[in-house]
């Protein structure tokens, strides 16, 4: 909703900005429309703008053959997303799930199934740094946005407390968040020891350059996960992903506990302190980063 600090970030040359000031959807959808006939574009690709979704598939049932095919984008488990894609899917001609979750989805709740709706994961690059793990200090990181209700951020301070007789780790926290002032007071005496490592947001250059490099594992507390990437981008540098047993894990098949990384209930505090101890073990860290390193082709780009 704010163009000028969009293309700031992501300085598109070739741009249409949308006027739509009285903040209807309908207008929303009148602006994408006027757009689209202006330019005629060939394929319609909506990105989490369900606007463009209804005036793309508002264009096919008018147009019919002459209209742009419609590809959509499942991202994650949004069930706004899905409720759109349940009004709209009989006019588009592709939709492409990240995860195997969101395709079953698809198909229970929008109907929608191959070869319409189709698994197409999201690559993360190969390394551009070689790994640097430390003999000595084992480095865990937290790379994402950093809230409670999915990725159950709270977490993190629970562990580190847990961990607190562990004198060889160190956790480093990349990402911002709602929960980004709660965690920096609850982890401040940690983060004073050096401890606790806070990074900011960072760019995935400067994680493939400076931060995953150095990880030795990869902590997610997740509830449920379309992914998750930075577990993909962790274990194609040798990093072991601590992850809970999150909704959507299971269905994807790569992350397989004990094979390639080590798995624990969601929001069992105890049971990850125990996987995290486990990892020191450098015979075990050893196997499970050589597993991760084996990530599947279609997992990278």
């Amino acid at each position: 909703h704010a163009p000028a600090r969009y293309l700031a970030r992501y300085p598109y040359a070739d741009v249409h900005r949308l006027r739509a000031p009285l903040g209807l959807q309908e207008e929303r959808v009148l602006a994408v429309t006027r757009v689209l006939r202006k330019i005629k574009p060939d394929i319609v690709i909506p990105v989490q703008l369900a606007d463009a979704l209804y005036a793309a598939a508002w264009l096919k049932r008018r147009k019919g053959p002459a209209a742009p095919r419609v590809a959509a984008c499942l991202h994650g488990q949004f069930s706004d997303v899905l409720a759109d894609l349940a009004v709209c899917g009989g006019d588009v001609d592709l939709v492409a799930s990240v995860s195997r979750q969101g395709l079953a989805a698809l198909d229970e709740r929008c109907q929608l199934r191959a070869p319409v709706a189709v698994h197409i994961p999201a690559g993360v690059p190969v390394p551009v740094a070689a790994s640097r793990h430390d003999r000595d200090i084992l480095h865990l990181g937290y790379v994402g946005r950093l809230e409670q209700a999915e990725k159950r951020i709270r977490d993190l301070p629970l562990l580190v407390a847990a961990l607190r007789a562990c004198r060889g780790l160190r956790f480093h926290v990349a990402g911002s968040g709602p929960e980004e002032p709660f965690l920096r007071e609850a982890l401040a005496a940690e983060t004073a020891e050096g401890r606790v490592v806070f990074h900011g947001e960072l760019t995935r250059e400067e994680l493939y350059r400076s931060l995953y490099p150095l990880l030795a594992g990869l902590l997610i507390f997740s509830t449920a996960e379309g992914g998750p990437l930075a577990a993909w981008e962790a274990m194609v540098h040798g990093g072991v992903p601590v992850v809970s047993d999150f909704a959507g894990r299971r269905e994807e098949g790569v992350l397989r506990a004990e094979e390639n990384c080590l798995v624990f209930p969601v929001g069992d505090i105890a049971a990850a302190a125990a996987a995290v101890r486990r990892l020191l073990n450098p015979e075990l860290q050893n196997r499970l980063a050589t597993a991760a390193r084996q990530l599947p082709a279609a997992y990278t780009k």
